[in-house]
């Protein structure tokens, strides 16, 4: 084996060693951001059937139960207030449980706090939560200023979605039909638009059927001359721009051990700074993302690699807005029927506490500045599509398929593309698919520009997911 190649798989395994194991470490952080977007996920669900249909059935009573288990064990794992606070509301609206006792759980609670000041706050949940027997007992001016000072109470504990159940149930207590059912339209409405996107992606995938029907249909009733998909060609690599591709590779990859091992060398002042300012966080994340890409096209131009729109040499060729675009829609309507069975596979293999939950997704979903996510949006949804497919399909896969063949590239370049996330074990399937989806777009059009598009619409979903089921 030529030198060069050993230097390039000596950097692929140090940084699949380095980041692709090192990241399957337990994450505490990571697990209570997977227990809070599942959870919520389940609350809303079975609030949304229960509410819709007035009446529990067999599956909407599994739902419940499986929402009120999930935001316990956030509790528990957290103890935290904020959690057993929505923990309390969960058994509340969805009738699964004693609210009361999670409740009392606040008096030990981390951080503590004084008694004193727990018991205030449980009496205002009793005023909130708890129906009267027989009729409020204040006169109505008094009443009034109990629920202005128990409604901002609610208001104050930053409770998202939430705080619409509780304040529903305040003003439906206090004797305010109309408001506390305006409160909760407002709970059912947010939850409907979130189950529209989730229709709609649920008939694109249905579309991605169709795709797959009619390849395997034209194949099978028409013939193989009926309908293919023609591979374009791409420019025969010599020896030299295929040694030049593989250094390249190996570039991008000692590039992320660098970046991987650089957090080791800053000083604690930086390290202290990067912790309490998420926007700078996220804003050093895109940088990085961005400046991933600069040793490859380096090593490219030093060893006289020509890459220009007008070669197809990685794939940069001129964009076609049109065609291009068509071409990632569709690529990517015909991945999620792959997703689905990647995900069904992976849930039944794995257990979700098993795997890390994607670093961008957790500080995304954390709570951050609205500036923090409008970065991270950027980064994984923008930055991050055309770095990776330059990386691994425009680079590593046409510098393996010079060697191996495209099979074996496009298996290959898939396999390192998966193990070089976060998400391991479960996310390796559903990862692997989506690299092997965008390698063939690549192959069947000759441009990277699909590919990219295709990426960039499935990470921006699942932004778009995280900001629908997190936002109020």
């Amino acid at each position: 084996m030529p030198t060069w190649m050993l230097v390039f798989w000596a950097f692929v395994l140090t940084a699949i060693g380095l980041i692709g194991g090192a990241d399957q470490t337990q994450d505490p952080e990571g697990e209570q951001t997977r227990l809070l977007i599942e959870g919520t996920t389940e609350v809303r669900s079975a609030y949304w059937a229960y509410t819709r249909s007035r009446a529990y059935g067999a599956v909407e009573l599994i739902a419940t139960r499986q929402a009120a288990m999930t935001m316990a064990r956030l509790a528990r794992e957290t103890n935290s207030p904020q959690a057993w606070r929505r923990l309390a509301l969960t058994r509340f609206m969805l009738e699964a449980g004693d609210w009361r006792s999670a409740l009392l759980t606040l008096r030990t609670a981390s951080p503590p706090r004084p008694l004193a000041e727990v018991d205030r706050e449980l009496a205002l949940w009793r005023v909130v939560l708890e129906k009267p027997r027989y009729r409020w007992p204040y006169d109505s001016r008094r009443r009034d200023t109990v629920v202005n000072e128990a409604r901002s109470f609610v208001e104050s504990l930053d409770l998202g979605w939430f705080r619409y159940a509780a304040l529903a149930a305040l003003y439906e207590n206090s004797g305010s039909e109309r408001v506390g059912e305006r409160y909760r339209d407002l709970a059912l409405r947010s939850t409907d638009r979130l189950t529209i996107a989730a229709l709609i992606v649920v008939l694109v995938g249905l579309g991605g059927l169709g795709i797959w029907f009619t390849l395997l249909f034209g194949r099978l009733v028409l013939g193989r001359s009926a309908i293919r998909l023609h591979m374009s060609s791409f420019d025969p690599l010599s020896a030299d721009h295929a040694r030049s591709l593989t250094l390249a590779a190996a570039a991008y990859f000692a590039g992320m051990v660098l970046v991987r091992m650089l957090p080791g060398l800053l000083p604690q002042a930086a390290l202290e700074r990067l912790a309490s300012d998420a926007g700078l966080r996220s804003a050093v994340t895109a940088v990085a993302v961005a400046l991933s890409l600069v040793p490859p096209l380096l090593v490219l131009r030093a060893t006289g690699f020509i890459v220009s729109p007008g070669r197809a040499g990685i794939g940069l060729v001129r964009l076609r807005p049109a065609r291009d675009l068509a071409a990632g829609l569709l690529g990517h309507a015909s991945l999620l029927p792959l997703l689905a069975i990647t995900l069904i596979i992976s849930s039944q293999l794995f257990e979700p506490s098993a795997s890390r939950v994607n670093p961008a997704i957790e500080e995304f979903a954390s709570g951050s500045s609205v500036l923090s996510r409008f970065i991270l949006l950027i980064a994984g949804a923008v930055l991050a599509p055309i770095v990776e497919e330059v990386a691994f399909r425009g680079i590593l896969m046409r510098a393996l398929q010079a060697q191996l063949g495209t099979i074996w590239a496009i298996l290959i370049s898939s396999a390192v593309f998966a193990i070089l996330h976060p998400q391991l074990p479960m996310g390796f399937l559903s990862i692997f698919a989506l690299g092997a989806g965008f390698a063939v777009l690549y192959r069947v059009t000759g441009s990277l520009w699909p590919a990219i598009i295709a990426h960039a619409v499935n990470n921006t979903l699942v932004f778009v997911y995280l900001a629908l089921m997190l936002a109020d």
